[in-house]
Parts: structure tokens; sequence; C-alpha cells
């Protein structure tokens, strides 16, 4: 009698952590159903394979990390947009630093940098919408005012860089749900 014991609570425990994994994979495959991904994940249909990113031209970064989203994704790309089926067209992008406050003294104190992009996607060469417009913004103190070591330089460049990861994963993200309902 005594030796049965251990061996009910050690099935009492497998039986609560397959309960457990049972809960979970049924949680995950909820999630699923309802078409939720992780934030940042985006699908292209085989249908739109191969994408080209034709960038704006001035300068900016945003065609670059396009290309860099498609690749980390698995997304063919093409060399050329006579070669592609569809066609990611940045027609223009712009990054503002406004200022919002000043200090006592009249220096900038509290700042936003804010990008914009415009942009067509074109399957088959036909557009799939209208030019649309995504826009991001990020304030930011300077490094005086919070005492952190990055120089307000420097800080507005990490910021224009997750700014411009940010865009291009809501083009990508927009363009799979265009590419669901096409």
């Amino acid at each position: 009698m005594w030796s049965s014991d251990p061996v009910r609570g050690r099935l009492r425990r497998v039986v609560r952590w397959s309960e457990l994994i049972l809960m979970g994979a049924a949680a995950l495959l909820a999630l699923t159903a309802c078409g939720w991904q992780l934030q940042g994940t985006f699908r292209v249909p085989a249908g739109f394979s191969p994408v080209y990113v034709q960038d704006s031209g001035s300068g900016s970064r945003l065609g670059y990390e396009l290309r860099d989203q498609l690749r980390f994704a698995g997304v063919v790309q093409a060399d050329t947009a006579r070669q592609a089926k569809t066609v990611i067209v940045v027609r223009r992008d712009r990054i503002e630093r406004q200022l919002l406050a000043v200090d006592r003294t009249g220096k900038g104190r509290d700042y936003a940098v804010i990008m914009r992009a415009e942009y067509d996607v074109l399957h088959d060469g036909k557009p799939l919408q209208p030019t649309r417009t995504v826009q991001r913004r990020r304030d930011y103190l300077t490094s005086e005012a919070e005492g952190d070591p990055l120089t307000d330089e420097q800080r507005a460049l990490e910021i224009t860089d997750a700014l411009r990861r940010e865009v291009a994963r809501e083009i990508l993200r927009q363009l799979s749900i265009q590419a669901e309902n096409a």
C-alpha cells in the first residue's frame, strides 16, 4: 500500500502536465484559426512572388529595409521590375524632426521624429490599390534631460532606424493583406 502512493503522485503530475500541454496547444490553434500572427510577420502568397522593391532614389534606406525584411521572411525577390510578379514602388519617403518643447534657457528639450512613406503595389503591372501612405512617430527627450550617455544625434539615428523598420513592416503587412484578398 505504501509503495503505490508515490506511483499515484507521479501519475497525477503526468496527468496535470498533459492537461497543461493540451490546453496550450488548444490556445495556439485558436489563435492561428482567428488569423492572429506574431507582430512583424507577414505572408506573401506564391502567386505574388517574385517581388521587386523600387525605391524613390531619395537617399533613404527604406528600400533596403524592405528588401532585408522580404529576404528574412524567405520571399523570393526579383533582380528587376520586369522579372517580378509584384512590385512595391516607394514613391516618396521623408523623415522630419520637430521641436516639441524647450527648457528655461530656450534650448530644445523634447522632439518628435516622424517618418512618412507613400507607396504603390503593382501586381502583374496593375495597381492593387491607390497610392497609400504610412506614417510613424516617436517622441523623445534630449540626452541632457534624461542623463542619457547617447548624444542627441545618436538617439535620433536610433529612432530613425526603428521608424524605418516599423514603416517597412507595415508596408509588407498591408501587402500581405492585399495579396490574401486579391
